[in-house]
Parts: C-alpha cells; structure tokens; sequence
C-alpha cells in the first residue's frame, strides 16, 4: 500500500500501482488505468490463503551482463517431468509458425532503457537490477519482475516470478525459414533448421528432458598403457577430463604426420575399437579413439547424440594441438554411433578437418523410435519431442552439409532403403554427402569401408 495508491505484485512478477478512489468498510473503489474503474465488495465467508510458493534457485549477475540483445528461444515448464516437455519445447511446426509470426526479444541498454518486441511492434520502458542483483525488472507501464536463473555470455535464463514458467534467451537471433520434405509416409512436413541455424540450434540446445544417466553400455577400465596404445585425457568444453586411447604406432619424434580421429561404435570405448583401426595404423595414420561424457567412468551424462557431439569436437581440438599430427592431415572416421558422431563433426566448416567419413551412422527418427521400443535405455529423452530428435540427426539438415562426407552403407545393413529414404528426402538435389554401399552387414562392412576411406584421402 501507498499513499493513495495500491501495488499490487502476482506470482507472475506483474506488479501494477492502481490509484484508490474510494474505501469504505465493505467496498473498495480503484482505478486500474486505461478507463477502468473497479468497484471491489468484501466476500462474505472469505479465507486466508497461505499458500507456499515454490522456491527458484537465483544467481546474482552485474549489469554489464546483461546490456545486450537478448533473443527468445523457447519456454520451458519447470513443473513438467522430463517425459513431458513436449509442449515445452513445442512441436517443430508450431514452433516455426510462432517464429515466422513475431520475433521476441529484450535489449537492456546500459542507460536504464530497455527496448523489446513481445507481440508484433516494439515497445520502449525501462529496466533496472534488484538490490540482490538477483532479479531485474523491468517497465512497459505495468511493471513486471523476472528472476535471473542462469546467465553466460551467450545465454540467458529467467523465471517468470514465482511461476513454473522460464524463458531462455541467447545473443543469437534464430531465423527460422521453411523447406519442405517428405517422410516415409509420403506426408510432408516442416523442416526449419537452416545453414545459419542448425548449428546455432545446436549450440543453444540445452538438454533439459535428457535424463541424468550414464552409459547404458558397461566398460572396463584402461591401463596407462597397453602395448602400443597410451590413455590420455582431453579436456571438455564443461572442463570434464575425458579419456582417450591414442595408438603411437606412428609417431615419430619431430616429425609430424597425419592423424584419423576414430569415433568409436556402441555407447563406450574399448581397445577393441583402435583394434579395428589396424588398416588406418598400417597405412602411417596416427590413430586417436575419444570417449565421451557419461560413458568409460567419465563425468557427466550420456545424451546420445547430444554434448557427446562437443565432446568429439573438443578431441578433435586437442588432437590438431599435439606436436607430431600434421593439424591439415587430420581425417575423421567413425563406426555405427561414431559414424553418426562423424557426420555430426563434418557439419562444423571451421574445424579442421581434411576429410570425414562414416562406415554407417545415417540415422533418422525412425531409428531413434525403434531405440526407444526396443533398447530404452539407449535413449534419455522423450522421442515424441521432435525438436530434440532433429537436432541429433544431420540427415535431415545435409543441404548445408558444409563439406564432402563418405557414408558408407553395407548392403545387409540397409544400404538400399537408406538410399531410397534420402532420395525421398533431398530429391534431384545435389548434396556434399556421398553414399557408398559396400559389401557385408553393420559389422563386417567395416573394414571394406575403411579401406575405401584410405583410398578415397590418399
């Protein structure tokens, strides 16, 4: 209460200053602004509520944070369980028709004006930090409370009030567009990630619905050494030390030659898979396996498809680094879920990649649907939530595939109904991956795939 005014602040972080008209014993009389007059009586029989709201873990921020242009991503229901966010994450279609519709952000200025479009035009108000630095508010004539859950450079978290609801925001605007494409039914759909996006996408997607598990396949663990092969650690982008089996076959002292990142099949490492790699390593290659978050005792979760895919990138990374790897001869090569793994790479035009390559890998939804019918445990997130499957499949998004890449398909694995799918998919369009069918099934096709991949690099 002020004077002569009454605030008041919803659970929602709306707060409205009304002027007070008239109070009497049993009627109160304000204004609510813009024409409204409101004549309040007393309830007979009313109760007090005492309502707990829900608790919302803050963190404290200084300003020169958050003076920046910030884009919204998506709202997420704090409230729903992992199987779901559904809705949270919104079907892709709805999605991309709100996206085409309106594009909603908020620029904090370092002046106290914040300008923002949360419906078609764009509106000008203030803003400020709370005294904890916890919460910001800001004004378009009613004023409105949002708490601030998570910030870095890139993105942002803020909790409407006391509500379930936050929004996620980034730096980065998503331009969403449309091309159509044909499923298996022969229905088509939207497909909205683009060359500028999908890796954007990609980078933003926090993994929210993905459950806090860990491999679903069982490893043991790694000496120092094991005959030609070292352990090594490479470091996470979330700063995990992650292990690695680099093969020293090949190395030579002061003297640099090509590598192969190999990216192992299944859901862990072993010395099985640099095994494999015995026609890399006879051919002069350097050899270097990574395991990746949530599997071979390593911090962090399985995903699937989902961090793992940084994990690989930050291998790469450090890979190029070493002093005996020619850093513009290193070749990536992958099996099964490494293959899919290597297609994820091949998608990043700035890592230094001479050539990729896939003995399998080329998965889609259905293959994700089947995973969660069958083997459950291999995937931790709801398949019905379109948003999350897309994003771990590059077949869907192979028009921007920004360099060539081998995929090479057993004919007992498939080879033919890949074929056709991506021929439903991509039509007369000509597309940087090139699809090879090789004699045998998922696992004997490996080797014929990798000798074609040396002769293919040489």
């Amino acid at each position: 209460m002020q004077k002569n005014a009454l605030l008041l602040k919803n659970t929602n972080g709306f707060e409205n200053s009304m002027e007070i008209l008239k109070v009497e014993a049993n009627l109160l009389k304000i204004n609510f602004g813009k024409g409204i007059i409101l004549s309040l009586k007393k309830a007979k029989g009313a109760k007090k509520f005492n309502t707990p709201l829900p608790q919302v873990t803050t963190v404290a921020v200084k300003k020169e944070q958050l003076t920046k242009k910030w884009y919204f991503v998506k709202e997420i229901n704090s409230k729903k369980q992992p199987n779901e966010l559904d809705a949270a994450f919104e079907d892709f279609d709805a999605a991309v028709e709100r996206n085409r519709q309106k594009s909603i952000y908020f620029h904090y200025k370092t002046d106290g004006v914040v300008e923002a479009v949360l419906s078609d035009e764009q509106e000008k108000g203030t803003w400020e930090l709370s005294e904890d630095n916890r919460e910001i508010g800001t004004q378009f004539g009613i004023k409105r409370y949002w708490k601030i859950i998570q910030i870095s450079d890139t993105s942002l978290f803020l909790n409407m009030g006391d509500s379930p609801i936050q929004w996620q925001f980034s730096t980065t605007q998503l331009k969403f567009d449309s091309k159509n494409t044909q499923t298996a039914d022969g229905t088509t759909e939207d497909t909205i990630i683009t060359n500028s996006t999908y890796l954007a996408t990609r980078k933003l997607l926090i993994l929210s619905s993905s459950k806090k598990v860990k491999s679903p396949q069982a490893s043991e663990p790694f000496k120092k050494v094991n005959g030609s092969v070292k352990l090594v650690h490479y470091k996470s982008t979330d700063n995990f030390q992650l292990q690695g089996l680099l093969d020293t076959t090949n190395i030579t002292k002061n003297k640099k030659k090509a590598a192969i990142l190999y990216l192992h099949g299944g859901f862990a490492l072993g010395y099985a898979d640099v095994a494999d790699c015995k026609p890399f390593t006879e051919a002069g290659y350097i050899v270097f396996a990574p395991s990746y978050r949530g599997e071979n005792g390593n911090e962090g979760n399985y995903e699937l498809f989902g961090r793992e895919v940084n994990d690989a990138k930050q291998a790469l990374l450090w890979l190029s680094e070493q002093p005996f790897v020619n850093k513009d001869s290193i070749f990536v090569f992958g099996h099964s879920i490494g293959g899919g793994m290597s297609l994820h790479l091949a998608m990043y035009p700035e890592l230094p990649i001479n050539q990729s390559g896939s003995s399998a890998g080329l998965y889609g939804r259905e293959d994700f649907a089947g995973w969660a019918e069958n083997n459950p445990a291999y995937v931790p997130f709801n398949v019905n939530t379109d948003f999350e499957v897309s994003l771990r499949c590059p077949l869907y998004h192979l028009s921007y595939l920004p360099r060539p890449h081998q995929m090479y398909i057993g004919t007992d694995d498939d080879f033919a109904a890949n074929k056709d799918y991506l021929e439903q998919l991509y039509k007369d369009e000509k597309l940087k991956l090139n699809l090879v069918e090789v004699e045998g099934d998922h696992f004997s096709s490996l080797e014929k795939a990798m000798f074609l991949f040396l002769k293919q690099i040489k």
